[in-house]
Formats: structure tokens, C-alpha cells, sequence
């Protein structure tokens, strides 16, 4: 009888251990950080749904209006883009390498000239005079800036 009582006070015990409440950590709470595979996949997703492409054709089909009406005002008419993730795509590099920044990888990966071209962005027809010019790309001169969705990286 004894046994049955002690096996009684140890199920009793054992049971109301279980059931106390957690005592939280008093260190802090990261929850305010995204996790990075849930990060990766969710930028997986917005460039696989069809909703980047769709993006980058409402700012491509904003530009083109624009540059439509201006080029009619002004006497010599420039569009100046971004290379990378704007006119041209790294997004094989990215998957290929798990979105790592390693500028030798990278490196290697742009001396390959692989990149294809962001659709629908256009470039200039290759018979068409150069002319960008170091004033043209600093700040102030732009009568209209468009910027096109890249989960990529953030310059601020």
C-alpha cells in the first residue's frame, strides 16, 4: 500500500511539473528578424508567381509613357539605367549559389557574360550613338526616376 501511495505522489508531482507554466527568457526576443530560409523562399516565390514580372511591367510601361511625352520637349533624350537587376538578371547566380554575396563568385559568374535581359526593359539599339555621360548619372538632372523591384539588395 505504501508503493501505491508513493507512486501516487510521484505521478501527482511528475504531473504538476508538467503543467507549471514556462518561466520566459529574460534575454531578448528576435522575432522582430525574419528567418532567412523563410526570407530566400518568399523571394523565390515573388520572382516564380509572376508578380515580379508583373512589377517590372507596370514601372517599364510608367518609364516608357514618360519618356514618350519628354522626348518630344527635349533636344537630346537619355534613359540611364542600372546593369544589374535592372536591365540585365543574376537571378541563376542567385539561386545557384543560395543568394551568397561572394564577390569571387560573382566574379566569375559576370566574366561568363550569362546574364539575360530583364523583360520587358529595353536597352538602346546597337546602332545608336553613345553618349552617357558621368553628369548624367548624379543626382538632380533626372526629370523622372523609376525604380525597378529587386529583393536582391538594398543600396540606400
Amino acid at each position: 500500500m505504501l508503493a501505491i501511495r508513493l507512486l501516487a505522489a510521484v505521478a501527482v508531482f511528475t504531473l504538476g511539473a508538467c503543467a507549471a507554466p514556462l518561466q520566459r527568457s529574460r534575454t531578448a526576443d528576435p522575432s522582430h528578424i525574419p528567418n532567412l530560409s523563410a526570407v530566400k523562399q518568399a523571394i523565390k516565390d515573388y520572382r516564380g508567381s509572376g508578380h515580379w514580372d508583373a512589377d517590372v511591367g507596370r514601372v517599364a510601361d510608367e518609364c516608357l509613357a514618360f519618356a514618350d511625352r519628354a522626348r518630344t520637349t527635349v533636344e537630346r533624350p537619355a534613359v540611364v539605367f542600372d546593369i544589374d537587376e535592372t536591365l540585365l538578371s543574376n537571378w541563376p547566380y542567385e539561386i545557384d549559389n543560395d543568394f551568397a554575396r561572394s564577390i569571387p563568385l560573382f566574379g566569375d559568374w559576370a566574366r561568363r557574360a550569362e546574364c539575360q535581359p530583364i523583360e520587358p526593359v529595353t536597352m538602346r539599339d546597337a546602332g545608336s550613338p553613345a553618349g552617357d555621360q558621368q553628369s548624367d548619372l548624379e543626382g538632380g538632372h533626372a526629370a523622372h526616376v523609376c525604380k525597378v523591384p529587386n529583393p536582391m539588395y538594398l543600396i540606400p
